[in-house]
């Protein structure tokens, strides 16, 4: 009979004391409980801390180096080494404010048994307000992974990482982590570092974790600028593997652009424009057939996405489709937000606006 993995938590937290116990309480209460929790307190100027070290966990102080850079926090955790880190075989990653099903970590650890090293588990949407913006935002997250994440897995491909509900077996994050540097795209490195070793990024959806999502659109487009920096680093760092992993074949180029063409909305907002400039001036049929079609693709993409969605989100994500070209311009007022201010970490917490 094979061993059940010691599985821990590892939660990346800066200034959360507001909300940390209750994610503690959240982890312990799963049903069988993570054998340990982590908290990395990162340059935190609360009682984050202290907080996470009454509630039982193990808590790991980071002082020193560049602060508000989850990846060299996390680069800085496993180059200690800890006994807590060391003695687990399964790490999964969360944010300060995840919360976990109750059949977490059964099915975390029945996906290590299979033969997982790097996997992503199901990020659920929670915590919704009537904002348009989250509840597009929720649609997005929840589409993508309903569609492309199963599209992946039945092919067998990889899927993309998420930065939350990461699972991971220690030892192989211990050296990736080294090469680990931009500042809020850890995630993407991560899926390219394993993709370009030969490993798979397997999806397991039976693992469900729960996202609140950003409450107003505000927060919503700090969150998209902190993405898009963080993406216009990947590209700029990375583009030799990129292409080098481009050309391992068919099989890499949708995964590459799940990650790497954001935001979907505004290429599809282009795709749309470059057909109606077809239809408007002298075109080669099979251009005018081609953009339609490829246009028409996402439409139906969209669309029938909901048939995938569970009941009662469906009916919620169906009245906010109509509103989808605010989710565009939030899109766009990240971008402008991160090129202005390309140096500086936009919380989606805390209030640190421009």
């Amino acid at each position: 009979m094979l061993t059940e993995p010691r599985l821990g938590f590892l939660i990346c937290a800066r200034n959360e004391a507001a909300i940390i116990a209750a994610t503690l309480d959240n982890l312990r209460a799963a049903d069988p409980p993570p054998d340990v929790v982590m908290v990395l307190a990162d340059h935190c100027a609360d009682a984050t801390a202290d907080i996470a070290e009454q509630a039982g966990a193990r808590v790991f102080r980071r002082e020193s180096g560049q602060a508000e850079n989850k990846g060299l926090a996390l680069r800085w955790l496993f180059e200690q080494w800890p006994p807590a880190l060391a003695q687990c075989q399964v790490i999964v990653i969360v944010d300060a404010d995840s919360r976990v099903a109750p059949d977490f970590v059964a099915q975390a650890r029945h996906a290590a048994m299979s033969g997982v090293r790097v996997g992503q588990c199901f990020v659920q949407p929670a915590d919704l307000t009537t904002a348009p913006s989250a509840q597009l935002s929720a649609y997005s997250d929840s589409l993508t992974q309903a569609v492309e994440a199963r599209f992946n897995q039945w092919w067998g491909w990889p899927v993309r990482l998420r930065g939350m509900g990461m699972l991971f077996e220690p030892q192989l994050l211990r050296e990736l982590l080294p090469f680990v540097h931009t500042r809020s795209a850890e995630d993407i490195e991560l899926g390219l570092l394993s993709v370009e070793r030969g490993l798979k990024i397997h999806f397991v959806p039976q693992a469900v974790l729960y996202d609140p999502k950003p409450p107003d659109a505000r927060r919503a487009t700090r969150q998209r600028a902190r993405w898009v920096t963080g993406l216009f680093q990947v590209w700029k760092d990375y583009a030799a593997l990129i292409g080098r992993l481009a050309l391992r074949g068919p099989h890499l180029w949708w995964w590459l652009q799940t990650m790497l063409f954001r935001p979907a909305t505004l290429l599809i907002t282009l795709k749309a424009l470059a057909w109606a400039l077809s239809l408007i001036f002298p075109a080669p049929p099979w251009a005018r057939v081609g953009l339609g079609l490829w246009v028409s693709a996402d439409v139906l993409y969209y669309m029938a996405g909901l048939l995938l969605i569970p009941q009662p989100e469906r009916w919620r994500y169906a009245q906010v489709l109509w509103r989808a070209p605010l989710y565009l311009v939030m899109w766009v007022v990240g971008l402008v937000l991160a090129w202005r201010t390309p140096h500086r970490w936009l919380s989606v917490r805390h209030d640190n606006s421009p």
